[in-house]
């Protein structure tokens, strides 16, 4: 069954899980906002995430990919469009082409759920024809040929990325995955090479939580079986930060910086910076705050 999630609810029953547990493990990571990039989320799993991560003592900053926010919910607020490019049933091109214009002239970006030079390509094509506009990104870049990353470049677009799942899953991606593809999975200094903003993303869960974990694959590049993953260079844990602190509105983006009179996010840590970065381990966070809290 492919992504049939209502089937699942249907079988759990009508309540929706306490989340309580995830925010708090969440902030123990060093994390003070999470974006949740579900395609389609009806209003009453809308407000249930703004109210479960966004609001109490241990809140996040959350950013929705579907569906408006209801009122009230400060730390919350919508994002790009998220509009999924299935593999087993590629959509056609001139409908993902006059969805991403429509989504435009709404006055909104769109994240592009690409994970196949197939779907990377009819990504960039729908992009092209309809006109990129600012804050448009793929979602993953699986696979990015140095063709496709010339592309991502020229139309402005950025990729969010999850340098984990080289760890976690790089044995069977070099098992499957087609021999002229191994060499681009997962760019991310490539794409950074050709000025393409570039974010990390755990896609939880998916992937690890952890972005410490995140930033040590995305540096060391090997599977778990220790088998280097694509011809992309290891990426530094200091750039990968940089990533990692770009606004959840913005990513790839600057790094968020503190202001006075502005709420500020903090993440504690339990040694200097160059030595957090050395170990990078969640083991040296000591405290989280959002907004100041």
């Amino acid at each position: 069954m492919w992504r049939r999630d209502d089937l699942i609810r249907q079988a759990g029953g009508s309540a929706l899980p306490d989340l309580s547990l995830l925010q708090e493990r969440l902030r123990s990571l060093g994390i003070t906002g999470v974006t949740d990039a579900s395609p389609d989320l009806d209003p009453t799993a809308v407000a249930h995430l703004s109210m479960s991560l966004s609001t109490g003592s241990s809140r996040l900053r959350l950013l929705l990919l579907s569906s408006e926010i209801p009122p009230g919910f400060d730390r919350a607020g919508v994002g790009p469009r998220k509009i999924v490019l299935h593999d087993h049933e590629m959509p056609d091109p001139e409908a993902v082409r006059d969805a991403i214009a429509a989504s435009h002239e709404a006055g909104r970006a769109v994240a592009l759920h690409s994970v196949s030079r197939t779907s990377s390509v009819l990504a960039l094509w729908a992009l092209a024809s309809a006109g990129s506009m600012a804050g448009d990104r793929i979602e993953h870049g699986s696979v990015v040929p140095p063709e496709l990353a010339d592309w991502i470049a020229d139309l402005g677009v950025r990729v969010v990325t999850q340098p984990s799942l080289v760890r976690d899953r790089g044995d069977d991606y070099l098992d499957t995955v087609d021999p002229h593809d191994r060499d681009h999975l997962y760019p991310y200094s490539r794409l950074l090479a050709k000025g393409v903003k570039v974010a990390p993303s755990s896609d939880a869960p998916y992937g690890d939580l952890d972005p410490w974990a995140a930033m040590r694959a995305g540096r060391d590049r090997l599977s778990s079986r220790g088998r280097r993953v694509g011809a992309d260079e290891g990426i530094s844990v200091q750039l990968m930060l940089r990533g990692f602190l770009s606004r959840l509105e913005d990513p790839g983006g600057d790094p968020r910086g503190i202001a006075v009179g502005a709420p500020a996010d903090l993440c504690l840590l339990r040694a200097p910076l160059d030595k957090a970065l050395a170990e990078c381990s969640a083991d040296i966070v000591r405290a989280t705050w959002v907004g100041g809290r």
